[in-house]
């Protein structure tokens, strides 16, 4: 989680791209503070997609999930957050194309 987390901290700090210039709504910043607030140094947060409008990618504690995305859901809205699942084997193409 250590490069998760540096580079979310570089693209916060060295490309400065999660501002929306002249707008009073800053939501990705936001949500990245109250991610790391939560995460307390466990688990991974970094904005995602294309910074200026992307999302934010956290990887929670199992623990803490159900709390993380209800106050994420009450800061953004209803379904703003939701648990994604990773296959732990990828799919894999067979045939012609």
């Amino acid at each position: 989680f250590d490069a998760v987390n540096a580079s979310g901290l570089s693209s916060q700090c060295l490309l400065q791209n999660l501002f929306v210039g002249g707008s009073a709504v800053q939501g990705i910043p936001l949500a990245l503070d109250i991610a790391r607030d939560m995460l307390g140094g466990r688990g991974a947060v970094r904005v995602h997609g294309g910074g200026f409008g992307g999302t934010v990618l956290a990887f929670v504690p199992l623990d803490i999930k159900d709390e993380f995305i209800s106050r994420m859901n009450g800061v953004f809205g209803d379904n703003a957050a939701c648990k994604l699942d990773v296959r732990l084997v990828s799919t894999a193409f067979v045939g012609k194309i």
